[in-house]
């Protein structure tokens, strides 16, 4: 059972990899002010914000490493780096990581930092594991950080949320109360919505560089698919009334499921756990000398698994996934002998491991089942009950 998983997680390996290895269509402008069409290694940065980048001129051109210091921005699509000197307070937000000191602490650092809005005001964002900060530039003014620190205070955890005080000094409109102020989070969506508001409010112009996305927490998916199933039965000691070892050759049969999808508020939505109730039947008939025996085989499977997504260029993903599968089957699964005691056919857990690809609401996977017990009620009688499946995917909402 291990080693065809383990095989499946080294090629879904190397597709991520491949994934990652992709060059796309980007610009970057250096120290002397020139812009510089060409491609772009697109490393996501999603745990850490660039410190470099890896450029091509043309697709079969070599590529090339531009440092922080050699440009001035760069961009991939709409999202886009420029290069500022900042203060930067790196209080871990982490709670067993909180101090006792509710003031920033701040080292001057050179970062590119992720562009969300251009205007009177404009807003930045850096990001790392544990830290995420925001910036703002008020008139073309240096680039300040919006203040936001969690600390302790009589081991209970408290927030400094300078960042309120500091939008409503420096960002007054007559549109803008000290009310919404007050409710905002410290969060892209929150914060751009703000900014939006008050360049409207000042007449000024608004270039959204990236937009704040907000992924779905929860997603609902009909899953219909073909299952190719085979059951090895095993009988250690066959006798007059228990039947002899068979093997029923695999089937394609129809299975239908409903999945269950949960986002965690972390790795912007790569990571997801899901629960997926499932019918699945399998029927078929094996002989061995002159004994026939036939499988009519029933149940709801419950795979429960986690899923990581690779984000494509072009809004799709592929994702790979594993998991357990609980079974229960129906009472009237049997493993019927013709001439000797049948077998009531009894739920066993079992692993399973899968990859597909998703574009908007549709999906389709590959997904593998092996060696699951099916009889685990009779003490001389072993059972595989092996699945190779290719399951679409219909995604409700």
């Amino acid at each position: 059972m291990k080693a065809p998983i383990l095989f499946a997680v080294f090629i879904l390996a190397a597709m991520a990899a491949h994934c990652q290895m992709k060059f796309e269509s980007g610009y970057y402008i250096n120290n002397e002010g020139q812009r510089v069409e060409c491609l772009i290694r697109n490393m996501e940065w999603k745990n850490t914000y660039p410190k470099s980048f890896e450029f091509r001129l043309e697709e079969a051109s070599a590529s090339a490493e531009v440092q922080i210091e050699g440009a001035r921005e760069f961009g991939i699509g709409s999202t886009i780096y420029r290069r500022f000197t900042v203060n930067m307070d790196r209080s871990s937000d982490r709670t067993e990581r909180l101090t006792e000191n509710r003031n920033p602490e701040f080292t001057n650092e050179t970062l590119f930092l992720k562009v969300l809005l251009v205007g009177k005001a404009s807003l930045f964002q850096y990001e790392e594991s544990g830290l995420l900060r925001f910036f703002y530039s008020l008139d073309q003014s240096p680039v300040q950080q919006l203040i936001y620190k969690r600390f302790i205070v009589k081991e209970n955890a408290a927030r400094n949320d300078t960042y309120k005080q500091q939008l409503l000094n420096e960002l007054k409109c007559e549109t803008v109360s000290s009310k919404e102020v007050e409710g905002l989070n410290y969060s892209s969506t929150d914060l751009m919505k703000f900014f939006v508001k008050y360049n409207q409010c000042q007449g000024a112009s608004v270039a959204t560089a990236a937009k704040a996305v907000k992924r779905d927490a929860f997603n609902l998916t009909i899953r219909p698919g073909v299952s190719f199933s085979s059951l090895i039965l095993k009988n250690a000691a066959p006798n007059v009334f228990w039947g002899p070892s068979m093997e029923f050759a695999s089937k394609p049969t129809f299975r239908l499921g409903v999945e269950f999808e949960f986002f965690g508020p972390f790795n912007k939505g790569n990571w997801s756990a899901f629960i997926e109730p499932t019918f699945q039947s399998y029927s078929s008939e094996a002989a061995s000398g002159a004994t026939t025996a036939k499988v009519d085989y029933r149940s709801i499977e419950i795979p429960v698994g986690i899923r990581h997504y690779i984000f494509l260029a072009d809004r799709s993903t592929i994702f790979i996934n594993g998991g357990l599968v609980l079974d229960y089957p129906f009472s009237s699964s049997t493993v019927d002998y013709a001439i000797h005691n049948d077998l009531a056919i009894s739920g066993e857990s079992g692993l399973f491991a899968g990859a597909g690809y998703k574009r908007n609401r549709y999906s389709a996977e590959f997904r593998a089942a092996f060696g699951r017990g099916v009889v685990p009620l009779y003490r001389d009688f072993t059972s595989k009950y092996n699945q190779f499946m290719l399951v679409l995917g219909y995604t409700l909402f």
